[in-house]
């Protein structure tokens, strides 16, 4: 950061935003928009956008891992929420501190935890805010508030990350208004309010997507199987430091970048001297000059063309204890997935990917099946094959109860109706059970169970219900598990 030529009276600092769920088509910028009341406008105008970003993976705590570590997941070995990253990686907090820099991470949901490891060297590590909350996720608005009070309360620069899942769920109200407008509107005044105390321009601003939105069709693909452009082509802006009175930087560029490659260009920013261990295989590239060295404009094809290089992408099963991965490769224009029978897909001229390109691409199908047989030979993985999972719809229900709060009556009487019928193997069956009980108090008689237990049980199936909603994000859930079956409720009915 010492080199910037924004640095006026002490090194910038770095705040990271990274947000689950916010796809690279979330919002679209244009020369015309100009919205008052929206955060990514400002971004559209005062930042360097990456308009092909892609995810390392679509597990959170994995890409985040990759941000702050400028690794894929299969180098830093943090390959879901329940796995702990390798603790002889050097991470991103942990070279700003050694460099004067105050640190601090506030996590909004359950997917990053103290227990994966990236809390180490961050003097600040909220992971438990969120817990008292009825929908498991701190809103952004609590999270920016709780940053600018600890941001003034010293003069230090600080290395700041603030993970936001607030856009898995929906509103708890009947407002119109859609979570992500919601969103944009609190960045929008954050960054007013930074702008006011002066944080704005002397600092690094940096908005990032961790996963997309997995909104096609694709047959028993879940949101954190999908390898598929729309679920890992994230949004990603770079607002860099400026002198006062200087234009904000608006270039947009089109190379294709990784979080890893953000993760090591935001390291090599705080201290040029960084050197990750070189991958051969699937190479990390540095972008910091296109912030560091401001009179340069990039050339947004200057990496692709002279230098074309494999992009890796990795899902990860979180229904087993074992790590296995399912891998896609991002090549120019082609992407190459994984799966029964591989399939290839030209990103440029198939936005949907539906035209599997395999059969006239044998070359580069065969060459990425050797690349991941190395990895996985080298680095203990196995390949995840049943990734159309067994709890699938199970996953599906208990999603939707979480992310549309407005409908959740309709999705418990559809768990009440599978109760009657002997069908009531989902921690929804015992939520059901709550909200019928609570329309008719002589049901807890049929309950045999004394208040204390209740409470429990209801509270375990809350948490499991998540738990199932985010794939298993905790690695809790178990087969066996019984919960409330249906002979109350047939007595009832």
């Amino acid at each position: 950061m010492s080199l910037s030529a924004c640095q006026a009276d002490k090194k910038p600092s770095v705040l990271i935003i990274a947000i689950d769920r916010l796809s690279f088509n979330s919002y679209a910028c244009s020369d015309d928009k100009s919205v008052t009341n929206s955060g990514l406008s400002v971004l559209c105008r005062e930042a360097l956008r990456f308009t092909h970003a892609y995810t390392t993976s679509t597990q959170p705590a994995a890409a985040v891992g990759s941000i702050l570590t400028g690794l894929n997941p299969y180098e830093h070995k943090l390959h879901r929420s329940f796995d702990r990253i390798d603790f002889k990686v050097t991470q991103a907090q942990s070279l700003a501190l050694r460099n004067g820099y105050r640190t601090a991470f506030w996590s909004g949901g359950p997917a990053i935890l103290k227990k994966t490891g990236l809390s180490k060297d961050f003097e600040v590590f909220d992971d438990s805010s969120f817990l008292d909350r009825k929908n498991y996720f701190s809103s952004l608005k609590n999270q920016v508030d709780v940053f600018t009070a600890w941001s003034q309360e010293s003069k230090l620069p600080y290395f700041a990350t603030i993970y936001n899942s607030e856009l898995e769920s929906m509103n708890e109200g009947e407002a119109e208004i859609s979570s992500f407008e919601k969103m944009d509107e609190i960045l929008a005044q954050f960054f007013e309010q930074l702008k006011k105390n002066n944080l704005w321009e002397k600092n690094y601003i940096i908005v990032t997507g961790l996963q997309g939105q997995s909104i096609y069709n694709r047959l028993r693909e879940t949101p954190f199987s999908n390898l598929h452009s729309e679920n890992t082509n994230v949004l990603l802006f770079v607002k860099p430091p400026r002198q006062k009175g200087d234009e904000g930087i608006n270039w947009k560029i089109d190379s294709a970048i990784s979080l890893a490659d953000l993760g090591y260009s935001l390291m090599k920013t705080i201290s040029r001297d960084f050197q990750n261990p070189i991958d051969l295989q699937f190479p990390i590239w540095d972008f910091s000059h296109l912030w560091l060295n401001k009179n340069n404009q990039p050339n947004a094809g200057e990496y692709s063309l002279n230098n074309p290089r494999h992009i890796l992408l990795e899902s990860a099963n979180t229904w087993k204890d074992q790590i296995e991965t399912r891998f896609a490769v991002l090549h120019r224009n082609l992407i190459y997935l994984e799966d029964e029978t591989d399939e290839v897909y030209n990103i440029l001229t198939d936005g949907l990917e539906t035209i599997n390109l395999a059969s006239s691409q044998k070359d580069f199908v065969t060459n990425n099946q050797q690349e991941l047989f190395l990895i996985r030979g080298q680095k203990n993985l196995s390949k995840w094959f049943d990734f159309r999972t067994a709890q699938y719809e199970d996953v599906l229900a208990n999603r939707e109860y979480w992310s549309k709060p407005n409908g959740r009556i309709n999705v418990l009487e559809s768990e009440l109706k599978n109760m009657a019928k002997d069908k009531a193997i989902n921690p929804l069956s015992v939520i059901a059970v709550q909200t019928l009980s609570s329309k008719d108090k002589s049901i807890d008689k049929k309950l045999k169970l004394q208040l204390g237990e209740k409470e429990a049980l209801y509270n375990e199936a809350r948490r499991q219900s998540l738990n199932l909603s985010l794939e298993n994000t905790w690695g809790i859930w178990t087969p066996d598990r019984q919960w409330l079956q249906s002979d109350f409720i047939k007595e009832y009915q």
